[in-house]
């Protein structure tokens, strides 16, 4: 039953880039406290796309937006082969 409920879960937050823990438990049926740690394990687990955080001041979970994650792993590629590019050059001026 528990894994039906986390896939429910998964599945509600699909569409939103932040949606509140509260009204996720209403919905439900859970406690808040349950929810919130229902969505850290998920997290956790890697089970949520988006790079998901909890905000537990406001009680609300947010994610990346697909633009913000492609300039993320954009960036990161980058970095990547400015690194190669850097090792390459170091290797080659030594011979």
């Amino acid at each position: 039953m528990e894994m039906i409920r986390h896939r429910c879960i998964i599945q509600y937050f699909i569409p939103y880039n932040t949606a509140s823990i509260v009204t996720m438990a209403q919905t439900f049926g859970m406690e808040m406290e349950e929810m919130e740690a229902t969505l850290v394990k998920l997290i956790g687990e890697g089970r949520m796309s988006g790079r998901p955080r909890i905000d537990s001041l406001r009680k609300m979970v947010s994610t990346e937006s697909v633009r913000n994650t492609e300039r993320r792993k954009r960036r990161e590629m980058e970095g990547k082969v400015k690194k190669m590019g850097e090792t390459f050059v170091r290797e080659t001026e030594g011979m």
